[in-house]
């Protein structure tokens, strides 16, 4: 009895540790250090490898200081290996780990830098427009 349930044990534990796989989106950007959003949530910097579960749309946005922010709707189709029965095989027998990535390249437009000086003149701008609106008096 102690050598199948020893045998049971060595089999399941082989089975466990064999093969899955591995979804990575690899975002890279130029120039790199760039800040990435993931469906709204904070996900590092560029270059990038962020694991993922599910295949889909993914809506990436990427911010630098003095760069134009870049979003991108990235789709990650489903591949074979995903469908029924494949996917029991792959997941759970298949003795190698498959690394599925996909790759998100883009190129940040510099911007420049705004002067304080200007910086400033722009504001009191907006906030002297926004009190000569209609339905944005103050109550006194």
């Amino acid at each position: 009895m102690d050598r199948i349930s020893t045998g049971i044990t060595v089999l399941l534990t082989c089975l466990a540790s064999t093969g899955c796989v591995q979804r990575i989106l690899q975002i890279e950007s130029e120039p790199p250090g760039a800040s990435v959003h993931i469906n709204g949530e904070a996900a590092g910097k560029t270059p990038l490898e962020h694991p993922f579960d599910f295949y889909g749309e993914f809506e990436i946005v990427l911010r630098l200081d003095d760069h134009q922010s870049r979003r991108i709707l990235h789709e990650t189709p489903v591949p074979w290996h995903a469908y029924f029965p494949a996917d029991l095989f792959v997941e759970f027998l298949l003795p190698i780990p498959i690394r599925d990535v996909h790759r998100v390249e883009t190129k940040l437009e510099k911007t420049g830098k705004i002067d304080e000086a200007l910086r400033k003149d722009l504001d009191e701008r907006v906030k002297a427009e926004t009190r000569q609106e209609p339905g944005n008096q103050q109550s006194r």
